[in-house]
């Protein structure tokens, strides 16, 4: 890709070195993710199962449980929430009309 490329000199030798370097990184990255997947996977699944419990139709009842606790605790957040951008909508809103209105009035 780059030895067909219209750049000359030491810009195209740069370019070149630095997609050799990435693809030595890429590849060390590579072997890295699988040695762990198939070193230390077995034994964080296992871990997993000892000390979380299974819930009937997938994942794990204390992840739930946080769900659902943290959805509870920002649900009056999230009203609050919304009914200040409701209200910023409504007052950018008014100030637009305004601000057309005395145009309007100046002109």
């Amino acid at each position: 890709l780059v030895d067909a490329s219209p750049l000359y000199g030491s810009l195209l030798r740069a370019w070149q070195c630095f997609l050799s370097s990435a693809d030595r990184l890429s590849a060390l990255h590579s072997s890295i993710c699988r040695s762990l997947v198939s070193e230390d996977g077995d034994r964080v699944r296992t871990w997993q199962r000892d000390t979380f419990h299974r819930k009937l139709f997938g994942g794990f009842r204390e992840s739930h449980d946080l769900e659902n606790g943290f959805a509870r605790a920002q649900k009056p957040w999230a009203k609050r929430l919304k009914k200040l951008e409701k209200a910023r909508a409504a007052f950018h809103k008014a100030s637009r009309k305004e601000h057309t209105a005395r145009e309007r009035e100046s002109h």
